[in-house]
């Protein structure tokens, strides 16, 4: 039996008085408090993973705030979603840490931008020699204060609150030869902003400490604001290297919601950007790993690699990094038939000089070195903390949303999934390097197979249903990214919640780091490269 049927009657057997909204791929259930912890259970139990969190204030409608738990089914390709009413005279949900490791952030995020409290969190509060308790917040700085909660309708968009001190308590280790270097928020060269907190002994790290939100933008927020053309827009800036991929998680999201369906050309035109997309940042990052390392050749390389990819993004789109061409219904550039012979070549020579590039770095023991058994990241803590993308195929978790949750046209495409079992940078280098030519492959093999005499931009008109939610989620070349879309008035947005693969990946590297050298650490911090504007949002 199927999983999801199988999950479907479990949840009828044990809770007769719940009912599914079955659409599509999402079925929605309506929870109480009491039922939620044993619901996830159940769901963790058949195998189903938590793929993000998402509050809203639905006080206008029904009265009440809801908290949504969104899990998916991979291979089937379902989605189940709980939705929990609460309400606002007591604003509080149960925390479902104790089940599923990775609720902790979402759940902290959820109390700073709604107000409403996970009770049973681990992290929401720490003792303090001055107070009995410190809120130790996740999105708001030192300057928020107390009792505001922009998610909430009746935050305005362009308010500014009034600034307040409010203290982050950071964890401090004590003992002889013990030290703290902090680095950060601000970095040398173009580097986004972050503070890590490292406690050694020597130069063994004993603890890394990590704080983020200091790029937060408001753009869930932005989002309520937004026309659907300029809420395109919109995503592509939630990380700008990821521009093609957000753009097509919320664009294929609002296809969903107005029932488009876009053409087959229109759909592998898609494959083909994702996977240029992919391929650049690749490139770049394998070069990086390259200068991080002091192997000066590598990071020559991989920035020169980088470049002629970026450059043939601009003579395919008009844009280096792939922006303005996912709209609500396709895609607004073609390829030509000269376009589609001179990226296939440019491929084939891409891939020969790539391949030598990457053997000359392998061939380097010094290189190897350093990137053996460096940063290691062990299976277990990387299902434990859900983590996706290259970093989880790295650590030997075998997931991949074009695989795991594919579209009409993923389904269309056959690939290696890259693994590797070390965990380390070592395995982060390899996993990246064997997916560049994996995205060559793909690419090729679309453009075999790109249809002919199709329009890449459907007419049908936007329409959405108020009250409607629908889940995408895509495989950025970090990882899984998953929009949660719920539609509004006359075509408006009444809530969109993303989550890109650094919210989840973020916390991870603490843990690697662990009993490495302080120097190690931009070498392992380039192998995540996660994005801090994706995470802060």
């Amino acid at each position: 039996m199927p999983t999801l049927q199988a999950t479907i009657q479990a949840i009828h057997k044990e809770f007769p008085a719940f009912s599914l909204d079955e659409k599509g791929k999402v079925s929605t259930m309506r929870i109480s408090a009491e039922t939620l912890k044993p619901i996830v259970a159940l769901l963790i139990g058949k195998h189903w993973r938590l793929l993000t969190m998402a509050g809203n204030d639905e006080r206008a409608q029904a009265g009440v705030f809801t908290v949504s738990w969104v899990f998916g089914l991979a291979k089937e390709n379902k989605i189940m979603r709980l939705v929990l009413p609460v309400d606002p005279r007591k604003p509080v949900f149960p925390s479902i840490f104790e089940l599923v490791q990775s609720a902790l952030l979402f759940e902290l995020e959820i109390r700073d931008m709604f107000g409403l409290t996970p009770e049973g969190n681990p992290d929401l509060s720490m003792p303090d020699e001055h107070r009995e308790k410190m809120i130790r917040r996740l999105v708001h700085h030192h300057n928020w204060p107390e009792g505001e909660y922009p998610l909430r309708k009746d935050f305005p968009w362009n308010k500014r609150p009034k600034e307040e001190h409010v203290t982050f308590p950071f964890r401090y280790s004590e003992g002889e030869g013990v030290f703290e270097i902090p680095v950060g928020p601000i970095h040398a060269g173009v580097i986004e902003p972050g503070h890590f907190r490292f406690t050694a002994v020597g130069e063994m790290i004993l603890n890394l400490e990590i704080r983020l939100y200091y790029s937060h933008r408001g753009v869930e927020k932005l989002f309520e604001q937004k026309s659907i053309p300029d809420a395109v827009a919109l995503a592509e800036h939630i990380s700008g290297d990821t521009s093609f991929g957000h753009s097509l998680a919320f664009c294929e999201a609002l296809e969903e919601l107005s029932g488009i369906s876009i053409s087959r050309r229109a759909g592998f035109l898609r494959v083909i950007f994702l996977e240029l997309e992919r391929l650049y940042n690749h490139v770049g990052d394998i070069g990086m790993l390259g200068m991080d390392a002091g192997f000066a050749f590598g990071g020559a390389q991989g920035a020169r690699l980088k470049e002629v990819c970026m450059q043939m993004n601009e003579r395919l789109t008009g844009s280096r990094i792939l922006r303005g061409i996912n709209v609500v219904g396709g895609v607004t550039r073609d390829i030509s038939e000269k376009d589609s012979e001179m990226l296939g070549a440019f491929l084939d020579a891409f891939a020969s000089d790539f391949q030598e590039v990457t053997d000359i770095m392998l061939s380097s023991s010094s290189f190897l070195d350093r990137l053996e058994t460096t940063g290691k990241l062990k299976t277990q803590t990387a299902l434990d903390y859900n983590v996706v993308g290259p970093v989880a195929r790295a650590s030997g978790l075998r997931r991949d949303a074009r695989k795991d949750f594919p579209n009409a046209w993923w389904k269309e495409f056959q690939f290696q999934i890259s693994v590797q079992a070390t965990g380390d940078v070592y395995a982060r280098f390899m996993v990246r390097t064997e997916e560049v030519l994996q995205s060559i492959k793909i690419i090729k093999t679309a453009l075999l197979r790109l249809p002919k005499g199709e329009r890449v931009m459907a007419t049908q008109p936007i329409r959405l249903t108020e009250g409607a939610c629908v889940v995408s989620i895509v495989e950025g070349w970090r990882g899984e990214l998953v929009h949660v879309v719920v539609a509004g008035k006359n075509n408006s947005l009444y809530r969109v919640k993303v989550r890109d693969a650094s919210f989840l990946n973020w916390p991870t590297l603490s843990r690697a780091i662990l009993n490495n050298i302080v120097p190690d650490f931009p070498l392992c911090n380039k192998s995540y490269n996660m994005s801090y504007a994706g995470n802060d949002l």
